[in-house]
């Protein structure tokens, strides 16, 4: 069983920068059984950041319209089976079951505050301005003010399909942005700038491996990165190769519209 501890050790062992945001992406599972839970984590974190933020999604508000914008990653229409199923965002709403528990939990602490965005929320602890940077038309808002406060990214135990800020390096480098569309209150509003699928993220950490750094706990990983470095690398990559870091699943929509940009018909 892991303790505060062995957890401590192996943050301090990554010697990250002293107070700098961290955005954190987590497993909790595939790190094995934790002595106090949660709370010993986010303990844990706070030796060695002051400033954390974790993503907050919540996928299961959206809907699928019968027509929209052209080339725009979704099959319209499909939602017409699950859209009654779509539940109403509010600020009470849990993360995505893929975020972890330990999103989840840190959503509930004291003095962590959630943005308002109905699909693509965050939660931060001392990062207010960052949090309400963000607005409907501006999703990824929190992502580029982490960037300017030099943060960095750690991944508990999660690859790097999880790197939710890649996604805000494909946006520099001009990768087509999308519209969801979500349920908040009454009524189904329009998400623009919205980013795609992250499951050909997979390459990114062998691009990136001399700035990742790494430990082991409990046959986990522990990799962290700074977003500065990240940014500079994987911008001047997708430059360079506009349909790096897409996936090779059959059907990915946001995949394929992508590629539809640079006349490559999908399979």
């Amino acid at each position: 069983m892991l303790t505060y501890r062995d957890i401590a050790t192996a943050l301090y062992d990554l010697q990250l920068p002293a107070d700098v945001p961290m955005l954190i992406h987590s497993k909790q599972a595939d790190m094995g059984e934790v002595r106090g839970g949660s709370a010993t984590i986010f303990s844990a974190l706070n030796s060695v950041a002051k400033r954390l933020v974790f993503p907050a999604f919540t996928p299961a508000t959206q809907v699928i319209p019968l027509d929209g914008p052209l080339n725009n990653g979704v099959r319209y229409g499909d939602g017409d089976n699950g859209n009654g199923d779509a539940v109403v965002f509010h600020s009470s709403l849990s993360a995505e079951a893929g975020a972890g528990q330990l999103a989840d939990d840190f959503r509930l602490l004291p003095g962590v505050h959630r943005s308002n965005h109905p699909i693509y929320s965050f939660c931060g602890l001392d990062v207010d301005a960052a949090i309400l940077s963000q607005t409907l038309a501006d999703p990824l808002a929190p992502l580029a003010a982490l960037y300017q406060a030099k943060g960095w990214v750690i991944h508990f135990g999660t690859d790097f399909t999880e790197s939710t800020f890649i996604h805000y390096i494909e946006r520099l480098a001009g990768r087509r942005q999308f519209t969801r569309w979500a349920r908040v209150g009454d009524c189904i509003v329009a998400c623009p700038n919205m980013p795609g699928c992250s499951r050909g993220f997979i390459p990114a950490e062998n691009w990136l491996e001399t700035t990742i750094r790494s430990v082991s706990l409990n046959g986990s990983r522990i990799r962290a990165y700074p977003m500065n470095l990240v940014t500079h690398m994987l911008k001047t990559r997708l430059e360079q190769d506009p349909l790096a870091l897409l996936c090779e699943e059959p059907g990915c929509a946001p995949c394929s519209a992508i590629r539809l940009d640079y006349g490559v018909e999908s399979n």
